[in-house]
């Protein structure tokens, strides 16, 4: 079984078959996965994806490479697949869907079915058909407590909302129609009224301080609260935060396709940064084992993660590597 030094965070390159190597990993070394299989009869590339084989066997050999990822993968870690659709005899197959809940049944958990929705598209020549602009983006977990870590993104990408020097919430409200909507309240009490609003600008300054990504304000006469516990509070203090300690992002990710001249899809970078940052821990392992141009790997990297990326194409292990070894 093959051990790797985890203080090494340049990633580590195998030229092979992904089944055959996936074997000689040790049990539960890798932190997470991230990969995106040949989609079903696209390219011709080994016996276990070729452009004969049937559907059935398709699905078969992902459900066998999906219990080795299954067997090398830490309790707690994630592992994130790539799948588009394919059309037969005119009809979708509705293949990842099938694969994900094959996957389910073999005891898998789906945690999340991110759409991975792509800003530029190649348009479909068939005038009956609407071109497909979308793929599935599965996150799958063995349990459910799964490393997860959403303050990390945040730490990377939390900037408050400012615009002319007004702090804006998620919901497009300032600070100042807060302020004009509490200094014009005739349902508050004097004592009400100034507690909203030092507590008011305790918020926008945590906001700007980066200590919360963003808060709800909500205002006895303005907004309605229908629970028990938290009615009673809105009508006793007159109003009541709500404070956000990280941005939770849609299961919708709008991303731009890259192209390179030496792979006909390769990922693109904002497509794999969630999963490295939020769901692989600092110092921890992420493996695709099937790297292509290196994508995976070379966002590790950034990230201060190691990785390995296999693949069975030595063209493709040839410009990840110059990707990753020569590049700033």
């Amino acid at each position: 079984m093959k051990k790797f030094d985890k203080n090494q965070k340049i990633p580590t390159f195998i030229e092979g078959d992904s089944f055959a190597i996936l074997k000689t990993l040790n049990d539960k070394s890798i932190d997470c996965v991230i990969t995106s299989p040949p989609y079903f009869r696209e390219r011709e590339k080994n016996k276990h994806f070729n452009l004969n084989q049937t559907l059935d066997s398709y699905i078969e050999n992902i459900l066998l490479i999906s219990r080795e990822i299954k067997r090398v993968l830490k309790d707690e870690g994630s592992f994130w697949l790539n799948l588009g659709d394919s059309y037969q005899k005119t009809s979708l197959q509705l293949i990842p869907t099938k694969i994900a809940s094959k996957l389910i049944e073999d005891g898998w958990i789906l945690n999340n079915d991110v759409i991975w929705k792509k800003t530029s598209y190649t348009p479909t020549s068939y005038k009956k058909r609407l071109s497909s602009s979308f793929e599935h983006f599965f996150h799958f977990v063995k349990t459910n407590e799964f490393y997860y870590n959403l303050i990390a993104l945040d730490a990377k990408k939390r900037r408050p909302n400012i615009s002319d020097g007004v702090i804006k919430t998620s919901s497009n409200v300032t600070g100042v129609n807060y302020l004009k909507i509490l200094s014009d309240s005739s349902i508050l009490s004097p004592i009400q009224k100034g507690n909203a609003i030092k507590t008011l600008k305790e918020c926008l300054d945590e906001v700007k301080d980066g200590k919360i990504s963003d808060f709800r304000f909500l205002i006895k006469g303005h907004n309605k609260v229908n629970s028990g516990n938290r009615k009673e509070e809105l009508e006793n203090n007159g109003f009541i935060v709500i404070k956000s300690k990280y941005n939770k992002p849609s299961d919708v990710w709008e991303i731009l396709p890259e192209k390179n001249s030496i792979h006909y899809a390769p990922f693109p970078e904002s497509l794999v940064s969630f999963p490295i940052i939020v769901t692989c821990p600092p110092k921890g392992i992420v493996l695709d084992p099937f790297v292509g141009s290196g994508t995976t790997c070379y966002v590790a990297m950034k990230n201060n993660r190691n990785s390995i990326g296999i693949d069975i194409n030595k063209d493709f292990i040839k410009y990840a590597k110059r990707r990753c070894f020569k590049e700033d």
